[in-house]
């Protein structure tokens, strides 16, 4: 019998056998870590998207309350709300005591984490989450001694410093350590970044928000040895400088710029031109869809009724409508399901209204953003299914209902259209030439998900998934 972990790997991550059966002898050691670090222990992997992490393994602690009240195994991680898990998968190293931004059931919690590693790939990373309340923001501080020769080496670059003194300055010793920081640079590790220690001698990788060789001089530096860089670090957005220092026993400054806000309004200005460029793009490529499935009905053409046709293309094109007219619903990326299907709901029901079949539309949805590359194949799939079931599954002017579902899980979103009919017959799709074909076309040509369909005699269930 699968473990859970192998289960939830296999389902949800791109590894192999070999590396599960790896990370399935780490789960079997995560209570005693537990026990043994009196933390919350956790075995995250990155799901398949890339876009994401989903939970392993997970052991509480018998011997401290734990973080959580529930179980967090199968549960998606957002990078933005993680900084530490990030940075280690960015950089496959450890990452030491950094704050969560965002965790269920709104905890407070610090974090570290180290890289899981077969065969040289790293597979996942073991995180060590205790509350904060508890464990404390604890600072480190240098003795009187080291802290006197800090300040007085930072005072000291003053005047070189002089002109990035309003940013976060850092100085490097000779042994790799922070030497010496002004108020910003602690701020900003602290309060922006989720540090909970003070970067003071804290360790240069521990500090790295880039790839390692960034901050070794000499690397891809103009002739006066100073090199700049842009990274994104969670939601900021921070422009480094680099600069060599010829002091005794310091090695180099570092002089961070915080440009979130720059970066932000530079973003909203762009906004309406990206907008509608987006919106040609999305209107050619529903127009090239609905010019597939059309194509599809011509070798049909002989045997289907030009009033049927054009009902129907005049269905697809209300749909595609649907999507258009407030596919900003939510943002300039992403669209509200239940705004599309509510559209779709109201086109099919209107296009319905000649005839005397008394069925009832009705949707059960939860109010979920899909990215708008979605919404135009989402609804033209819906508008097949509700016209195939209104067509077909309510004869001689049976009453009836049909119910669009959607909702979303783990890493899927599932929408499937039901109705209680007399049943759905695979031949009609084949002889119509607008059955289901072509929806199981689209649901993996655009969508790249699965379609699935159950029928009997007491109705029929359509139903489909995709991952974002």
């Amino acid at each position: 019998m699968n473990s859970i972990t192998r289960t939830l790997c296999q389902k949800y991550t791109n590894l192999t056998d070999e590396e599960i059966t790896h990370l399935e002898e780490y789960a079997s050691m995560l209570q005693a870590l537990a026990n043994a670090e009196e933390a919350d222990v956790f075995i995250d992997c990155r799901s398949m998207t890339g876009k994401t992490a989903i939970v392993v393994a997970e052991a509480k602690p018998q011997t401290v309350p734990s973080n959580y009240s529930i179980p967090i195994l199968g549960m998606l991680i957002n990078w933005h709300d993680e900084p530490a898990v990030d940075r280690t998968f960015r950089f496959e190293k450890p990452t030491r005591r950094m704050c969560a931004v965002h965790m269920p059931e709104d905890r407070n919690v610090i974090q570290t984490v180290e890289p899981l590693f077969y065969n040289e790939k790293l597979i996942a990373t073991l995180i060590y989450e205790k509350n904060a309340d508890v464990a404390g923001a604890r600072v480190c501080e240098a003795d009187d001694g080291s802290k006197d020769v800090a300040e007085n080496l930072f005072g000291g670059l003053m005047s070189m410093l002089s002109d990035y003194l309003s940013e976060a300055v850092i100085l490097v010793g000779d042994n790799d350590e922070v030497v010496a920081c002004n108020a910003a640079a602690r701020e900003l590790y602290s309060k922006k970044l989720g540090y909970v220690d003070d970067i003071m001698k804290m360790p240069l990788k521990n500090i790295q928000l880039d790839a390692d060789e960034y901050f070794l001089p000499g690397s891809s530096m103009n002739g006066s040895g100073i090199r700049k860089r842009e990274v994104k670090v969670s939601t900021h957005s921070l422009r480094y400088t680099t600069i060599p220092v010829y002091a005794d026993h310091i090695k180099f400054a570092i002089i961070i710029e915080d440009v979130t806000e720059l970066r932000e309004q530079e973003k909203h200005s762009g906004a309406q031109s990206i907008a509608m460029r987006e919106q040609r793009h999305r209107i050619k490529n529903s127009l090239i869809m609905l010019s597939g499935m059309l194509d599809c009905q011509e070798k049909y053409a002989g045997e289907l009724d030009a009033h049927s046709v054009l009902h129907d293309t005049a269905g697809r094109l209300n749909a595609l409508a649907a999507t258009l007219e407030e596919i900003v619903h939510v943002s300039e990326k992403t669209a509200s399901l239940k705004f599309v299907l509510e559209k779709v709901r109201a086109n099919v029901l209107q296009s319905s209204v000649s005839t005397i079949q008394p069925v009832a539309i009705k949707i059960a949805a939860e109010d979920i953003n899909v990215s708008a590359a979605y919404a135009s194949p989402i609804a033209l799939i819906v508008n097949e299914l509700l016209q195939n079931a209104v067509k077909h599954a309510f004869p001689a002017g049976k009453s009836g209902t049909v119910t669009i579902t959607a909702e979303k899980g783990i890493l899927s979103t599932k929408i499937s259209v039901a109705d209680d009919g007399i049943g759905f017959d695979p031949e009609q799709g084949r002889k119509t030439g607008t059955g289901l074909g072509i929806v199981k076309t689209i649901v993996k040509e655009k969508l790249n998900g699965e379609f699935m369909v159950e029928s009997s005699e007491k109705g029929t269930v359509a139903a489909f998934d995709f991952i974002e």
